[in-house]
């Protein structure tokens, strides 16, 4: 896929957006390739570190922290652990 495309991502409960997060008219939150990938990559193998989803999707660490901080924006990772032991998890 080209560089910013933009993926429709279905999960079931998705039905309002009230976080102000990007949504297509059914409520489904509209994600870039990246976290698309990031969040299959958190929903497959549970837990990730930073460093882990980064060699998973490509992305530089500073991109890797920017994309984890807009997912959990779009409530659908929780981040756990403090600085450095921090691990992100896809929401069920």
């Amino acid at each position: 896929m080209p560089q910013g495309t933009i993926l429709r991502f279905y999960r079931p409960n998705w039905f309002e957006n009230d976080n102000g997060g990007a949504s297509a008219d059914n409520g489904i939150p509209l994600l870039l390739e990246t976290e698309a990938a990031a969040y299959h990559f958190m929903l497959e193998h549970g837990m990730a570190t930073s460093e882990q989803i980064s060699q998973a999707t490509g992305l530089s660490r500073r991109g890797t922290t920017q994309m984890l901080r807009r997912l959990i924006a779009k409530d659908l990772v929780v981040a756990e652990g403090g600085n450095r032991n921090r691990t992100y998890r896809a929401k069920q």
